[in-house]
């Protein structure tokens, strides 16, 4: 994308990078994992791991012990303030606590207007919304056939690691 560059195996972005240096200084290597090859794949994979970690600390809404896979992917797609913004807005339609949202509470709608808050240009564009609706989807589907239908994943690094069980 052109202005806002992915790359490795977990697309990690700049953004998401430099996140992960400030918990955990050094680990990830942008250059590194621009340049690609198996270290380059491999530190994406470590970064990657890092920042769903630090996702779960960062949002009020997803924890470690109940993970709601899809709100994880949706975070790890949009950033936690965007997810913040959509949960928000679902439970307002929802009438329920914010902190009982799940992926099955949120609809597109809750999704455009959530987005809308942030103010950002990007996040007033359709095309970002439909692309969060169904990046959860997506990644659900991945996994499932990459799991072999478990819908289990688990990766451990030294210093982090995550358990996806949606």
């Amino acid at each position: 994308t052109i202005g806002n560059p992915f790359y490795g195996p977990m697309q990690i972005g700049k953004a998401a990078c430099d996140q992960v240096n400030k918990e955990q200084a050094g680990l990830c290597n942008w250059d590194l994992i621009r340049r690609g090859g198996f270290e380059g794949a491999k530190n994406s994979i470590e970064s990657g791991v890092a920042y769903l970690d630090w996702l779960l600390k960062a949002s009020p809404y997803l924890t470690k012990d109940n993970i709601d896979f899809y709100l994880l992917a949706l975070a790890y797609n949009a950033g936690p303030g965007s997810l913040n913004n959509i949960v928000e807005t679902a439970a307002d339609r929802n009438n329920i606590p914010p902190a009982q949202v799940q992926w099955r509470d949120v609809n597109y709608q809750d999704v455009s207007v959530g987005m809308t808050r942030i103010g950002a240009s990007w996040a007033r564009d359709p095309a970002k919304w439909n692309e969060i609706w169904e990046y959860p989807n997506f990644v659900a589907f991945v996994l499932n056939q990459q799991c072999e239908g478990d819908y289990f994943a688990n990766y451990r690094t030294s210093t982090s690691s995550i358990t996806l069980s949606p």
